[in-house]
Formats: C-alpha cells, structure tokens, sequence
C-alpha cells in the first residue's frame, strides 16, 4: 500500500479505492507503535509505515505543525488550547499535548497563521 503526498493533498489507499484527501480534511497525524496514521476529524484514514518526519516534511507548513515527536496537527482543526500551549484540542474533542521543547515556536505558528 502506498501513500503519495500532492500539493492540495494526500492519496490514500484502502483496499480496491484510491482517493485524494485534501489537507484541509486532515485534523491530526500521529504515530504510534512504529506505525504513522493520518486521521480525520471522524476517522482513521491509513495506518503506514512512513515515518512521521517523512510525512511532516511533505504537508503545507502553513497548515501543519508538528507540536510533539508524536504528533502532527492541523491549524484548521484547532478548537482550543490553554495559555501556555501545554495542550491543544482538535474537532472532535482529540487532545494532544505540546512538548515543551516546541510550546514557543507553536505559539508563533498560531499567531501567525490565525
């Protein structure tokens, strides 16, 4: 099974059926277990093996940041997040922490492209 990355967004296949999903459509990418998955609001859409960097290379800046070594979100997803960008919640209530590493930089992100 193969993913492959396009500017306005990402080809996923599942089984008999390929379809483009925009990157607005995306909410979060996360890995776990040695596995990346890409998820919507309402669902996962593929479990791959590419790694999460290789993934957070290939998507919009602008629209995506990786807040955690695990975690990749999408700014059009974001509901909230607490003043000191230790966590931020998603569409569908996911909550996803912010590294400490990587809390000032998100800060900028969001002013910046909010």
């Amino acid at each position: 099974m193969k993913t492959i990355i396009r500017r306005n967004g990402l080809w996923v296949r599942n089984k008999e059926l390929i379809r483009l999903v925009p990157f607005r459509d995306i909410s979060h990418i996360l890995h776990s277990d040695g596995l990346t998955e890409i998820h919507t609001g309402k669902e996962l859409l593929k479990r791959t093996l590419i790694p999460l960097g290789g993934l957070e290379r290939r998507v919009p800046e602008t629209i995506f940041f990786r807040i955690h070594r695990n975690y990749i979100i999408n700014r059009l997803h974001i509901r909230q997040c607490d003043p000191d960008s230790r966590f931020v919640v998603c569409a569908g209530g996911n909550k996803f922490p912010v590294s400490r590493r990587r809390r000032k930089d998100f800060q900028r992100f969001i002013n910046q492209n909010v």
